[in-house]
């Protein structure tokens, strides 16, 4: 067995990792959490047929029609059952709603039909120009005249001006599409990332079932953070598969009535290879540790069957390429057996040879052990409200824990560069039950890239605002506020009372 990256690699370790099958025909509507003494990693050879699952829905990238059609097929596959061994998490991009393992049929029934469209500000609706990440990223950073022509010949159609003014509309709507779409990947990519250090904790076997309709992610930020993703999974024996929330993609679908004029050729060319580009991220992620990737079909209830089911055998290799360059290239890799016939091989494409950023790593590691601690700090003057808000109208949905955090940016270490005075804000709030259990959460980063006349009027500085859709109850909301330039962290803890 070879393993190449141009040239022939030595094998130098190698592991089979059994799944036994946790499919039964007793289905039971609870089962007990495992004691501590009971939890053992899923390594190879283990036979522990206890299976824990996390539900990862992208809410945010789907569309409302097809996260309808997702809904209605992951109730389908919860109206089946869980096998008495398996207990399911429901996570969401959004942070709404989520669920915690249980393997009660009901509650998951329940938590799965609340699922909604969500998409983040400046999204969904008519918009012209419909731009995206993807085509941003070609006009502003790759410098792609065709997409860019593209662009313009759609904002001229839709908001019926003539081209030279379409072309200042198109390119200020890139650019803002630039900086939202870069935090929709780097929230969906962190959402990955800590439902893998969620299920890292616990016993047995672990899967992760993504459904979305993939996004952009191959921008240098996106391909480390995607790079990061794999890397971690592998070390938490933790196996990705994804679920194309779209089914078959037509491309001229752009075209529908939601349109105020129909597409141009060369815009529907662009979209289609987005859609294309969205979903290698998908295929990257489920074949980069040994999951499945259902695509391109439109029955997703039978696809939600297939990607729930972890492969009964796979294989990991180890090699160590001599005089590797940690410059960020990408090294392919091709798997060959020497008897291939009756066989195919599924296997991570390749690998992205990054330089380990320490101080990266260790702010977030200090983020998540900060969100998960109990104490106080103040390094950051930060102004925390919480409340939360109740209709007494039937069908109105549960209520919502409101979240306002007000951060002083006159008191942080900023970096004089251009001009300019630059820092990095990350506010995370997240949400506890009376019982301490980690409910929901919400990340989000701020770019500061001020003038010195605009930081002396900050007087307010930034409010950053988050809600969170819960049951009635007593929440504890933790509110934790760290800046990159001078390390500084506040951490911050309110009560709030639902009746």
């Amino acid at each position: 067995m070879n393993c190449s990256t141009r040239k022939p690699q030595k094998i130098v370790s190698f592991s089979a990792v059994e799944r036994t099958s946790s499919v039964q025909k007793d289905k039971l509507t609870t089962a007990p959490r495992p004691a501590d003494s009971e939890r053992v990693g899923s390594t190879a050879g283990n036979k522990s047929s206890e299976r824990f699952l996390i539900y990862l829905f992208d809410d945010l990238n789907t569309t409302f029609a097809d996260l309808a059609n997702v809904r209605a097929a992951a109730v389908r596959h919860f109206k089946g059952g869980l096998p008495a061994t398996d207990r399911a998490a429901i996570y969401t991009f959004s942070g709404r709603p989520n669920l915690e393992f249980t393997s009660d049929r009901e509650t998951l029934e329940d938590t799965v039909s609340k699922l909604r469209w969500r998409p983040a500000a400046g999204h969904g609706g008519m918009q012209c120009p419909d731009v995206n990440y993807y085509i941003a990223d070609l006009i502003l950073n790759k410098g792609d005249g065709q997409a860019q022509q593209a662009l313009v010949q759609h904002t001229a159609a839709c908001a019926h001006v003539r081209l030279e003014i379409a072309r200042n509309i198109a390119l200020a709507a890139a650019n803002r599409e630039l900086i939202v779409g870069a935090q929709d990947t780097r929230v969906a990519l962190r959402t990955i990332e800590r439902a893998i250090r969620r299920l890292a904790a616990m016993p047995g076997q672990r899967l992760i079932v993504l459904a979305s309709p993939g996004f952009f992610a191959q921008t240098p930020e996106g391909i480390r953070d995607t790079a990061e993703v794999l890397n971690l999974a592998a070390k938490a024996s933790v196996v990705i598969s994804t679920l194309g929330a779209r089914g078959i993609y037509i491309a001229e679908e752009v075209g529908d009535v939601t349109q105020r004029a129909a597409p141009s050729k060369l815009w529907v060319q662009q979209r289609y290879t987005n859609a294309r580009a969205n979903s290698d991220v998908m295929a990257e992620l489920a074949e980069g540790n040994g999951g499945a990737f259902f695509r391109n079909n439109n029955d997703l209830t039978a696809g939600f069957e297939r990607v729930a089911t972890a492969p009964e055998f796979s294989y990991v290799l180890g090699f160590s390429p001599a005089a590797l360059k940690t410059d960020g290239s990408f090294h392919s890799l091709k798997i060959r057996l020497p008897n291939e016939k009756g066989v195919s091989v599924e296997a991570r494409r390749g690998y992205y040879a990054l330089k380990a950023d320490p101080e990266e790593q260790a702010a977030r590691s200090e983020v998540d052990d900060a969100v998960f601690s109990r104490g106080e700090t103040s390094d950051i003057p930060v102004v925390l409200q919480t409340g939360y808000s109740k209709s007494n109208l039937p069908n109105a949905g549960d209520p919502k824990v409101l979240v306002v955090a007000k951060v002083d940016v006159r008191w942080l270490h900023f970096k004089k560069a251009d001009a300019r005075s630059r820092d990095t804000l990350t506010v995370v709030s997240a949400l506890f039950d009376a019982d301490g259990g980690y409910v929901m959460g919400s990340t989000k980063t701020v770019n500061l890239r001020l003038r010195d006349e605009t930081l002396a009027q900050m007087e307010s500085g930034v409010t950053l605002r988050s809600e969170f859709e819960v049951k009635p109850g007593t929440y504890t909301v933790r509110v934790v506020v760290r800046e990159a330039e001078g390390k500084a962290m506040t951490t911050l803890n309110r009560i709030v009372t639902i009746p």
